[in-house]
């Protein structure tokens, strides 16, 4: 009879976790371990009949479902011109217009300034000022920290000649459908594939004024327009005509009495 007992209990013990994994949804993936454990042995050699104890062990272990943290992806930010490309920006020296070339505009246009060629300091590169300026708060009279001066050619002889003293115009165009620039010296015809923007001659600070400052080295176009003066006297910042040193460059291809060229390139 008592082992009839426990076989029923047994049965029940099975039924019962049948029933509540029954009731768990499959998403929840949760495991049951049933353990039935029968011990047979003599309690006591006195126990009336052998009786045989039967001990049920039902160990139910719940694991947990693993909750994926969701991956959040970082917003990607694509910065594209008004025009649908990415486009590109670069200065025309010694022009007051664009190139006719497919895609490009004149962003603006104005008079080529930088640091006048007798002082020391300043910055060592040249801007395109433009024609209209605005100001943000400012301090009344002339402070004289840092200035910046028209730019002028200086060129007694050789290919520019005819514009000797007179203003640089430059202008700033986009092209729309080109997405990347360069300036190649000593060459007027650009690689294939790439669109020739201008081309020209390279011009800089010279070099008789010692070491009072050093300026970027600029393609200025062949075909050189000039501004009327404005009537203001002083030093300007000066350009002047760029030739090759032998002692330290291969002569030939390249010549010590001969003006470097340049040309501007987009794709």
């Amino acid at each position: 009879m008592k082992h009839f007992i426990c076989l029923l209990l047994t049965v029940a013990g099975l039924l019962a976790v049948k029933s509540e994994g029954a009731a768990i949804s499959d998403s929840q993936r949760e495991e049951r371990h049933v353990n039935v454990e029968f011990n047979s042995s003599k309690h006591d050699r006195d126990n009336e009949g052998g009786d045989t104890l039967v001990n049920i062990e039902i160990n139910n272990v719940i694991q947990e479902p693993v909750i994926q943290e969701p991956v959040i992806q970082e917003p990607v930010t694509v910065i594209k011109s008004l025009h649908g490309g990415s486009g590109v920006v670069y200065t025309r020296w010694g022009k007051s217009s664009c190139p006719d070339t497919e895609g490009t505009e004149l962003l603006y246009a104005g008079r080529m300034a930088g640091k006048d060629y007798a002082s020391h300091g300043g910055g060592s590169n040249y801007l395109c000022l433009p024609d209209n300026p605005q100001y943000l708060g400012y301090e009344s009279g002339v402070q004289g920290y840092s200035n910046i001066h028209g730019a002028k050619y200086d060129t007694p002889g050789g290919p520019l000649s005819s514009a000797h003293y007179r203003a640089i115009p430059c202008a700033v165009c986009f092209s729309s459908n080109r997405s990347t620039q360069v300036m190649i010296p000593a060459r007027i015809e650009c690689p294939a594939s790439w669109t020739r923007e201008y081309y020209g001659y390279i011009m800089a600070e010279a070099v008789k004024h010692g070491s009072r400052h050093s300026t970027m080295y600029e393609c200025v176009d062949h075909n050189v327009e000039t501004l009327p003066d404005v009537g203001a006297t002083g030093w300007p910042a000066a350009l002047y005509l760029v030739e090759a040193v032998c002692e330290s460059i291969a002569c030939p291809p390249y010549s010590a009495e001969k003006e470097l060229t340049c040309v501007m390139c987009t794709k």
